[in-house]
Formats: C-alpha cells, structure tokens, sequence
C-alpha cells in the first residue's frame, strides 16, 4: 500500500509529491489581494485673522489638500494626483485669495516591483483682501503629505497659516 499526498491511501499508485512552494505563493497572492485597501486622506490649514474692530478671531478660509491611494501592506498599488481645494469665510469686508503656485507628486522608496511612499506637496500664498482697498499682504504656505504601502499617514507640516 502507498499513501497518496493527502494520506489517502492508494492501492498500486505510485507516492508522487505536489511541490509545496507553488500552493504557499498562490496562498500568499490570495492574502496580498485580500489584504490590498485603498483610502483618502484629507488636511487642511486654517487662515486665522483678527479684526481689530471687534477684537474677535476669524477663520478666514482654508486650504485643504486631499490624497487618494491603495497598497497592499508592502506597497503602494496606485495613488492618485493629490486634489487641492480651499475655501473662504468673508467676514466684515475681509476676505482671502489662495494663490496655489506649485503642486508636487513624489514616488519615493522604491519597492517590490511598486513603491513604499508618495509625497504630495503644495505651496501657495494667502492674500487677505479688505473690500474697500483690495489685498494687502500674502502670507506663504506649504502643505506636505507623506501616505506609506501600509496604510498610514503622515503630516509634515501641520499648524495654521500665519
């Protein structure tokens, strides 16, 4: 009597072994496909002023810089150009001009075929503008995102603008 691979046993069969490796890497693309998530992740910086007339603070209005991505805990699989929004709170007569001036996408740490990081950034000015006599001063900002092949994230540059 011969015992088959699954240890059935086989009258006259001959024992033939079904090599190993090619069940354990089906079994680890299976895990990697299952595995694989994608996400978005959103920052934003604040324009924060202070109108002297009421002595009262005002958020003024807001960049916001948004990623999407997926990765499979090794890597990333596909990332999407970052999307830079803002918004504006007119308060009193003020309001803001956002001056986008650059908006960068990195691949960094290559890895497995794909790569470990991508890096967004975004640099700008805030114009704060008065109705009456137009804007007075920008004030500079950069945004810089980092999302990893695992799923996190980081923010390089937080606080508000100004």
């Amino acid at each position: 009597m011969i015992t088959g691979i699954l240890g059935v046993l086989v009258a006259g069969a001959p024992a033939v072994a079904k090599p190993i490796e090619a069940d354990q890497q089906a079994t680890r693309t299976a895990v990697r496909l299952v595995a694989e998530s994608c996400k978005t992740v959103k920052i934003s910086k604040n324009l924060r002023g202070t109108l002297s007339v009421v002595k009262k603070d005002y958020r003024l209005g807001a960049v916001n810089l948004q990623q999407y991505w997926c990765f499979d805990g090794q890597k990333i699989t596909h990332a999407a150009e970052p999307v830079v929004t803002t918004s504006l709170t007119k308060a009193a007569g003020l309001s803001v001009v956002w001056k986008i001036t650059s908006k960068v996408s990195n691949k960094m740490d290559p890895q497995n075929g794909g790569y470990w990081t991508q890096q967004a950034v975004v640099t700008g000015t805030a114009d704060q503008c008065v109705l009456k006599y137009g804007c007075v001063y920008g004030i500079p900002f950069t945004m810089e995102l980092l999302v990893f092949g695992d799923g996190e994230t980081f923010n390089v540059r937080p606080g508000n603008i100004g």
